[in-house]
């Protein structure tokens, strides 16, 4: 879901969607199960409610609801930590680093109470990720 907001939000900018643009446009690049989630999502929003700063609370309402979390970065963190994102040594080492980077980017852009990952943790939970015997 944040690879598709990223995508709708650099293509906006890209060809200068306005405000009202994206609301209408939104929707479109979206799935139909997603789509039909952010169309119940903001029925009922007025012309003068959809304010840019809106869209951006309500992308982060529509993220937060489609996890099932009000705090989907921890359980991104919790999976990073997991044994299911240790490097399988079948994996490239490039690619798996270049997966988890993804990963802690992510993280760091979702909402939870956990702290975000700076360039010095995101290392650490890359190095983490790698198989201890080797």
């Amino acid at each position: 879901l944040l690879h598709v907001i990223d995508l709708f939000t650099k293509n906006a900018s890209r060809i200068q969607l306005t405000n009202p643009q994206k609301w209408l446009i939104f929707e479109n690049v979206l799935d139909k199960v997603a789509a039909d989630k952010w169309t119940l999502q903001i029925t009922g929003l007025t012309v003068h409610q959809k304010t840019v700063a809106r869209f951006s609370q309500e992308l982060d309402t529509f993220v937060q609801r489609y996890t099932g979390s009000r705090h989907p970065r921890d359980i991104l963190l919790k999976f990073i930590e997991s044994s299911e994102c240790e490097k399988p040594s079948s994996v490239d080492p490039e690619i798996h680093a270049s997966h988890m980077e993804v990963l802690c980017s992510y993280a760091s852009r979702l909402q939870g109470t956990e702290p975000d990952l700076n360039d010095l943790n995101t290392k650490k939970k890359l190095f983490e990720s790698f198989m201890p015997v080797w």
